[in-house]
């Protein structure tokens, strides 16, 4: 019989394994691909469909998508899905340098592929699910809120995936956005 502690043990030396090293990868940018196409999906469903996605509807989704995605890809990756995730983790030395690269580059691809498949299936339907800046609100102002909301985000991250509040089933990096 497999103990935690044992299942652990095999779930730590296969996150350092560099031959997996692909596998991290194409988690990292299938998971943020999966995130964009349900989050900005559920947006654009919802423009040209406001009586199928409600607005609640398509409020919620992205947070059951991140959860979902953690879920089956954080054993694999530790489920970063978000370059600030990635960079916050690496600067705090909860994260290995070397893999900073890869990370990034894959969920810059998994999200713009998102938005090039969502292009070509609705246009620009409810502007692909971007966030844009409300009437009176300029590109400085956004820029700020988002980076209070991005700072405070990371800080919980960083609280609860890291140090003795993490899960004891994952690794450090495992739970995030």
């Amino acid at each position: 019989m497999t103990t935690h502690a044992q299942s652990d043990d095999r779930q730590a030396r296969e996150f350092e394994d560099p031959a997996r090293e692909w596998r991290r990868i194409f988690s990292e940018g299938w998971g943020m691909f999966l995130i964009v196409l349900f989050s900005a999906g559920a947006s654009c469903v919802h423009q040209q469909a406001p009586t199928e996605v409600t607005n609640a509807m398509a409020a919620a989704t992205p947070a059951i998508v991140v959860m979902v995605s953690i879920y089956f890809v954080g054993a694999i990756g530790g489920a970063h899905l978000n370059p600030v995730v990635t960079l916050a983790f690496a600067l705090r030395q909860n994260f290995p340098w070397r893999r900073v690269p890869g990370y990034l580059v894959a969920q810059l691809v998994g999200g713009l592929l998102a938005g090039a498949f969502l292009k070509s299936i609705f246009g620009l339907a409810g502007h692909l699910g971007a966030t844009i800046p409300g009437h009176g609100v300029s590109g400085l102002r956004a820029l700020v809120i988002e980076t209070v909301m991005m700072a405070g985000f990371v800080n919980v991250i960083l609280a609860t995936a890291t140090g003795d509040r993490k899960s004891t089933r994952l690794n450090s990096s495992h739970i995030t956005i």
